[in-house]
């Protein structure tokens, strides 16, 4: 079959098209992620301050967001260098001066060295929350560097992927694993914890570890981890007017390693953000126990309960109560929230509208990963 001469410029004008809107929508990225935001992120990687990477997790998030769309090789090697220094910052437990840690030992760590007035308690101390925070998005990089082949193109790249990701088996994974069983006698009390957000962070760690990783043990224990969160969560999720609402207290930990808190309180909206970004990553990976349904609720916890378009802004909490010590904590939408937009788009509609609110953005600290979400929205 012969095509026409006007056939074969409609090929030619919409591969330059495409070619013309690829570079533009790259150079959109590298635009947003500017030098300061670079900067902001290096100096964290290098503090060795563990209570800092709760922050460093807004800027490692917000690049993947863009590697996952551009594969762009100059966002990839910030990336890597921010986890070099990152990994390289990090101390043997028994070493480390003035650390108060009870089971010191021979798997790297870092420590909390400064924190803010109501976390002072941390100072000196190894915190599994705060590594989990910025691991994550460590972990969901090295999957995307697998899945995207890159370290096929060169000995270099495998090498420094297989490095890392050993890191993280051994000194992330296995550390606290073993260390949580020493304490509590369970291998997964550390990781779930007894709220809902603590454990988002560990099970979207398993899920991409599980991924990765050449050790078939480490697979079945990410396997139980992720399979035990996904009930806990599940057991909490009530519905109200369509949406899900839910508290951050595990409402039934039987059958689980995690703990009962005291009381039930009610999820509120920023951290609700952990737990919405590992059910979209679940969802995207596969995970059988999240559907579309699924994903359709936690949208209407946004466009029912959460946003109020008359503020244009969103509740504290799930159930749309304010938050009575930090009125306002529910703008922090950057992390979670804002990445059902991909899948719903009355909730796309509210976040275009949310992102011309530069004051919010800019006042919680989640405007590079916030826009970088935008962008995404078709």
């Amino acid at each position: 079959m012969r095509l026409t001469i006007s056939e074969i410029l409609f090929v030619l004008l919409f591969a330059v098209a495409n070619v013309a809107y690829s570079q533009t929508h790259d150079i959109r990225y590298k635009r947003l992620y500017s030098d300061g935001d670079y900067s902001s992120a290096l100096k964290i990687a290098t503090s060795g301050n563990s209570y800092d990477f709760m922050r460093l997790r807004r800027y490692v998030g917000a690049l993947n967001v863009m590697i996952k769309e551009t594969n762009d090789e100059e966002l990839i090697h910030k990336q890597m260098t921010l986890i070099d220094n990152l990994i390289n910052s990090s101390r043997i437990s028994r070493a480390i001066v003035n650390s108060t840690y009870d089971n010191k030992d021979e798997f790297r760590g870092w420590v909390v060295s400064k924190a803010d007035r109501g976390n002072k308690e941390t100072i000196n101390r190894e915190i599994p929350l705060f590594e989990s925070y910025t691991f994550f998005y460590i972990a969901e990089f090295l999957y995307l560097l697998k899945e995207n082949r890159w370290i096929e193109k060169s000995i270099y790249n495998k090498q420094w992927w297989d490095k890392t990701v050993q890191f993280v088996e051994r000194d992330v994974w296995t550390k606290w694993r073993s260390r949580s069983y020493r304490i509590y006698n369970r291998y997964n009390s550390t990781f779930l914890r007894n709220r809902t957000h603590m454990g988002s962070h560990w099970a979207g760690i398993a899920m991409y570890l599980g991924q990765i990783t050449n050790d078939e043990e480490i697979v079945k224990q990410t396997d139980n981890l992720q399979r035990q969160y996904d009930l806990l969560l599940k057991r909490n999720l009530k519905l109200r007017n369509g949406a899900y609402i839910w508290n951050s207290t595990y409402d039934d930990v039987r059958g689980t390693d995690a703990g009962k808190g005291k009381g039930n309180i009610v999820q509120d909206c920023s951290h609700g953000n952990h737990v919405v970004a590992y059910v979209v990553a679940a969802y995207e990976l596969g995970n059988k126990n999240w559907t579309k349904e699924d994903l359709s609720r936690f949208s209407k916890t946004v466009t029912r309960i959460m946003y109020n378009k008359n503020t244009n802004s969103f509740a504290d909490n799930v159930d749309g109560t304010t938050h009575k010590s930090r009125p306002g904590w529910g703008n922090f939408v950057g992390d979670g929230w804002v990445k059902l937009a991909k899948h719903d788009k009355e909730a796309a509609k509210i976040f275009r509208q949310f992102s011309g609110n530069d004051k919010l953005l800019k006042r919680y600290n989640q405007e590079l990963q916030f826009k970088a979400a935008v962008f995404k929205i078709k």
